[in-house]
């Protein structure tokens, strides 16, 4: 959707929603509507083709729009690229790591 940070995008929204005042109009209604002027053509067309009803709060929007920024699939991808680094980093200060279990050299350990 070309959002470089949606965690950024979902933060700067609501605090310009803030400035927005409409007397006996919940804050919630107020992002709902106010969305789709904000997103540019693809997120827009994608916005415009969920189905009717799956939007019914702002949280239900933020929720589907981070699933759509971050699927399931990049998430695993994110997550074993930080274990792949992790990983890495503690056989660089001597400690071995076998599946989940990390041991250190004994000369390392506190008696």
């Amino acid at each position: 959707m070309g959002f470089r940070d949606p965690y950024l995008f979902i933060r700067e929204f609501e605090e310009v929603c803030t400035l927005i005042h409409m007397p006996r109009v919940p804050n919630d209604v107020v992002r709902t509507k106010s969305t789709p002027l904000t997103l540019n053509d693809d997120a827009n067309r994608w916005m415009h083709g969920l189905k009717v009803g799956s939007i019914i709060s702002w949280d239900s929007f933020v929720d589907i729009f981070l699933k759509r920024c971050f699927p399931t699939s990049k998430i695993i991808r994110i997550r074993n690229e930080i274990i792949l680094l992790s990983n890495l980093n503690m056989s660089l200060f001597g400690s071995i790591r076998i599946g989940s279990r990390s041991y250190l050299p004994n000369a390392l350990t506190m008696a």
